[in-house]
């Protein structure tokens, strides 16, 4: 759920604005393939998380949504880093387990320590907020706040309560699948395997009308959208072309009969996991088109900006919401009003994050990109 392009993606050199910027392949030469661009989309999906959680949602929980567009974007960019960089290196899987290690715990750990003095001073407002927003009980949940690993079921059942960062367990689901996905990547033999039981799971949860856990609250949830990414990109890589008007024709019928077959997006429910799947996949595979070198300048550092953001806007959905609710009692929960005032203090302390601990770390990272 990180919004940067992360370095690793291809040579890295500064712009006029001193940022580093990628220098990405031409998209219109058959042998290259370009990373796409994504700031704006993961930015964009972060927004929606914050809103599913302060809110009003009016029975359509658009953060669900997010989360899976999420998990199958990491399927995607893990899939193209492996097969494009990592995996032709010596060592090249330890230095992609640092690297993604790099760039999720500086930003995670300062969120959690920052969360700790709110939740003893403000208990109140982060349980009303949050139920599982508490300081965790005994040094084994401290040590799964701190790993990050274990906050998420691994088949069914409710994420851990004694979160510091409530959203933890979502990066619990999608760092066990980061780090399952080079053993797929790197072996032809294991990708049909892979893709053909996430099919089977896909068609179980659109069959069995109880699969809460399977596609949304557990480690298990991240299979089929992560397979989904793999797909996406196996596909992108085989045709080496530009999105065409056939596929996007194509792309639009399946919104429409799946749109239909499952009643519309007003409920949570399988059918949904099923649209949004298809809309996630459809997005990547058109935005992986665009070359970010090639945009104006504006929108390269537009994009580039929101991208960084997204990460430390997802981490501070609650953060920002106690403080926002204690400065500002009279704004009630689930209200556009709580949502509006915590999204823009989140983006100003996700600015101060970035350039305090996330640059900082940057030129470390870049030890152990390709």
């Amino acid at each position: 759920m990180s919004g940067q392009v992360p370095l690793e993606f291809a040579a890295i050199q500064r712009n006029k604005w001193g940022m580093f910027i990628p220098h990405l392949p031409d998209p219109h030469k058959p042998e290259t393939l370009t990373y796409g661009t994504f700031g704006i989309y993961r930015w964009l999906l972060a927004t929606l998380v914050l809103q599913s959680h302060l809110g009003p949602t009016d029975n359509f929980n658009a953060g669900s949504c997010a989360l899976w567009a999420f998990f199958v974007l990491s399927g995607y960019t893990s899939s193209y880093i492996l097969d494009n960089r990592y995996l032709d290196l010596q060592d090249g899987v330890r230095k992609y387990y640092i690297n993604r290690a790099l760039r999720i715990y500086p930003l995670y750990w300062a969120v959690a320590f920052a969360s700790i003095p709110l939740i003893i001073y403000f208990p109140d407002i982060t349980k009303h907020l949050s139920g599982g927003m508490t300081l965790p009980v005994n040094s084994g949940y401290w040590l799964l706040n701190f790993t990050i690993f274990g906050l998420a079921p691994q088949v069914g059942g409710l994420p851990l309560n004694h979160m510091l960062v409530p959203v933890g367990w979502s990066l619990a689901v999608e760092m066990q699948w980061w780090c399952f996905m080079p053993f797929v990547v790197r072996d032809l033999s294991r990708r049909p395997g892979f893709l053909k039981s996430s099919a089977l799971l896909f068609a179980l949860i659109l069959i069995w009308k109880h699969s809460l856990d399977l596609i949304y609250l557990s480690v298990l949830c991240g299979m089929v959208n992560f397979a989904l990414g793999l797909a996406v990109y196996l596909y992108i890589k085989r045709r080496r072309k530009t999105p065409s008007a056939t596929a996007a024709a194509s792309l639009a019928v399946l919104f429409v009969v799946l749109f239909l077959f499952g009643g519309g997006l007003a409920l949570f429910h399988e059918r949904t996991f099923g649209f949004v799947l298809i809309v996630t996949a459809a997005t990547i595979y058109y935005l992986s088109a665009i070359d970010n070198m090639r945009m104006p300048p504006l929108i390269q550092r537009i994009d580039y900006w929101l991208g960084r953001l997204a990460y430390p806007i997802f981490l501070l959905n609650f953060v920002a919401g106690v403080l926002v609710n204690a400065l500002f009692p009279s704004l009630e929960y689930k209200s556009w009003g709580l949502f509006f005032a915590s999204w823009l203090l989140a983006h100003a302390i996700g600015i101060l994050l970035i350039l305090a601990i996330e640059t900082p770390v940057e030129r470390l990272r870049r030890h152990y990109k390709y």
